[in-house]
């Protein structure tokens, strides 16, 4: 996706001639980072003997960054896409989003055959996907949480609380305190 994006001018179809080398590179790190975060609950879930595909796993933070409510060019939307590809079940806790609707309107938004899903298979159902306000509720029978976006309520989270269930827990910024990685398999990225 750096290729094709860095070969555009903001939101015209203006296109150059020379794609900038730094930006192509910051894009597909960018990308890279939500691929990996999938794979990592993938191998999550396989050190606790269960499958990615069917498995419900937890997104916790839509957004683009930490305490704010805005997710376009989100870094979690990468993730959910990733992990929908595999065939797991998503779901979406953000304190600071009521809709994510780079998912719920993935045909039109942000244009017509724009979304971020025409690099992705199995996308089909991400329309259902809804940002649920209750994170207990969220948290119900999940295998794996990925904690994607520093909010501070996910900061404040207990971990005792946050494994109670048993899921795999994935922190991409070091959200989650360390006597969680006791309790289950954490992996951290950062």
């Amino acid at each position: 996706m750096g290729r094709w994006a860095s070969g555009r001018c903001g939101t015209c179809s203006v296109t150059r001639t020379a794609p900038s080398p730094i930006t192509t590179a910051a894009i597909n790190v960018n990308d890279a980072r939500g691929a990996h975060a999938a794979e990592l609950t993938c191998d999550a879930l396989a050190a606790m003997g269960q499958a990615v595909a069917g498995s419900p796993v937890l997104i916790c933070g839509a957004s683009y960054r930490e305490d704010v409510g805005d997710t376009r060019y989100s870094g979690s939307e990468l993730i959910a896409r990733r992990l929908t590809e595999l065939g797991s079940m998503i779901r979406v806790h953000d304190p600071y989003v009521d809709h994510w609707h780079e998912l719920e309107n993935q045909e039109t938004y942000p244009a017509a055959g724009q979304s971020r899903s025409r690099f992705f298979r199995n996308q089909e159902r991400m329309t259902d996907s809804r940002v649920q306000a209750d994170l207990a509720a969220a948290l119900r029978n999940v295998s794996a949480i990925v904690l994607a976006v520093r909010h501070k309520p996910y900061l404040d989270l207990e971990p005792a609380w946050v494994v109670l269930s048993g899921p795999a827990v994935l922190s991409l910024s070091s959200t989650v305190s360390p006597c969680c990685r006791t309790t289950r398999f954490v992996a951290t990225s950062n």
